[in-house]
């Protein structure tokens, strides 16, 4: 059996290891750049940190003992990646500067046929693979509003994801649009560096005292020396984050009660920061906590009162020469724009172009519903599994645990299939049955959450629904995905 593996993230690179480990030795991991890394590569943004405990997010089966602090800066999770690929020998199974152009089922061969640019090739190469491990992540498709006369702009603008390397800031004046989980790193990166800064709000956000740590050469070494109590430690950490979903899933007086809660230590975070009225008042949200994505920071409320810090609770709906033009009509002059506005993030399998069964692609598919089968796979498209797909992202929780329940069940899948088809052309797919009972399941949960309480947010599709996101504990997904049903399956 032939196996694609798409992406050398976190999600990719693990599906690799997990399939040698699992005796499956035919495949290959396309990255489309000279790196690995993904999301952890190209933000590489001053200021940029995980907002998820190291310990936690890292590989069960590749864990860290030095890691620096309590949430990992973005260059010492890079790092992590790198090593963990030296320590696997996974070199020989990646082909970097392969960018997957398109991927189409063969229904005569049932195989997948992939459409590979590589570069420096005079064209596209064309490969065919059994199954195919999707593994591109939802983080990777930046979005830069198109505002009227953006290319006007004497100076530079660039989104977050994209920061150039050799960038000074040093005495510019700055408009960075927006102030999600990203901006509230940047802005503090660059405000003592900056002439001028206009932090551009359309909504304020629920933030909360970051409270990192750095673990000291002691408990470095005692990680290390004792790795059954570095592991004892992730899993504190696990309970202490996956404790928090009561208060996003809708279980009666027990979430109202966890809301209130987290809502007074976010406006106790907020009051004790010596921010004038006019600015505090324009930092608490009109939406229930965890409705849009809920940030930490020690350091961005400190930023705000800055002499050089200008917060404008406003959009940008235009640009010229001269720099932002605001909804209130007032035009500031500015160098450079950074767009912290976030990702395409409900474009699955983008930036590829699949085509399942009748050449139905996905953009098609998901446009007429994103059921799908534990986030892994969906109906039209045989033998394809995606990583981190809809309805698996997380509010609470690390995203790597997500992961390795996936592989787990991806592993049984393929496992399955070596075992029943033989030297048999035979695909394996999710019936529809099977793909609407759970999805029904899944959307019935998700309107009693506070992700579907009211707000606008980046977790939503084009038709208001909340699809992004896993309705539940990552415990119960752990349950769902312990064991593979053959009887959910097709094979033909």
């Amino acid at each position: 059996m032939r196996i694609a593996i798409i992406g050398a993230g976190f999600a990719g690179l693990a599906a690799a290891y997990r399939l040698r480990q699992a005796g499956f030795s035919n495949f290959c991991l396309f990255e489309r750049s000279s790196k690995p890394g993904g999301t952890w590569r190209d933000n590489t943004y001053p200021g940029c940190q995980c907002d998820v405990p190291s310990h936690l997010y890292s590989l069960s089966f590749f864990l860290k003992p030095d890691w620096s602090q309590l949430y990992a800066p973005q260059a010492e999770i890079q790092e992590y990646l790198e090593s963990f690929i030296a320590h696997s020998q996974l070199d020989e199974n990646i082909e970097f500067n392969s960018f997957v152009r398109a991927a189409e089922f063969l229904e005569d061969s049932r195989q997948w046929r992939l459409t590979i640019e590589r570069l420096g090739d005079d064209g596209p190469q064309v490969q065919l693979f059994d199954s195919v491990i999707c593994a591109t992540g939802p983080l990777n498709r930046p979005v830069i509003p198109a505002l009227p006369g953006l290319d006007t702009l004497r100076g530079q603008y660039f989104h977050s994801s994209a920061w150039p390397q050799s960038l000074d800031l040093k005495g510019k004046k700055v408009a960075l649009v927006g102030t999600g989980a990203s901006a509230i790193q940047i802005g503090p990166g660059i405000a003592e560096t900056v002439e001028k800064l206009f932090i551009l709000q359309r909504t304020p956000a629920w933030i909360m005292p970051r409270q990192s740590h750095p673990y000291g050469a002691f408990w470095q070494k005692l990680f290390a020396a004792f790795p059954m109590l570095m592991r004892l430690h992730r899993y504190f950490l696990y309970w202490q984050q996956e404790v928090r979903a009561v208060g996003f899933l809708g279980l009666g007086p027990l979430s109202e009660m966890a809301q209130l809660l987290a809502r007074q230590m976010a406006l106790w975070h907020l009051n004790r920061a010596g921010l004038s009225r006019e600015l505090r008042a324009s930092q608490i949200p009109d939406y229930k906590l965890g409705c849009k994505r809920i940030l930490l920071s020690d350091d961005w409320y400190k930023t705000l009162r800055r002499a050089n810090v200008e917060l404008i609770p406003q959009a940008v709906v235009g640009c010229s020469e001269q720099g932002v033009l605001l909804a209130d009509g007032v035009l500031k002059e500015v160098d450079t724009i950074v767009f912290a506005t976030g990702f395409a993030a409900t474009d699955y399998f983008a930036p590829l172009t699949v085509k399942g069964l009748a050449g139905i692609d996905q953009k098609t598919a998901f446009a007429q519903s994103a059921a799908n089968y534990l986030g892994i796979c969906k109906k039209d498209f045989p033998d394809f599994y995606m990583m981190v797909g809809p309805g698996t992202g997380l509010g609470h929780n690390s995203i790597i645990f997500m992961m390795e329940c996936q592989l787990h069940f991806i592993l049984q899948a393929l496992q399955y299939k070596k075992k029943v088809s033989g030297s048999e052309k035979k695909a394996l797919r999710v019936s529809e049955k099977a793909q609407s009972r759970y999805y029904e399941a899944i959307r019935r949960r998700m309107k009693n959450t506070v992700f579907e309480s009211g707000c606008k947010s980046w977790y939503q599709s084009k038709d208001g629904f909340v699809d992004i996101l896993y309705s539940g504990f990552t415990f119960e997904y752990w349950l769902a995905t312990r064991r593979f049903k053959a009887q959910d399956f097709i094979f033909d």
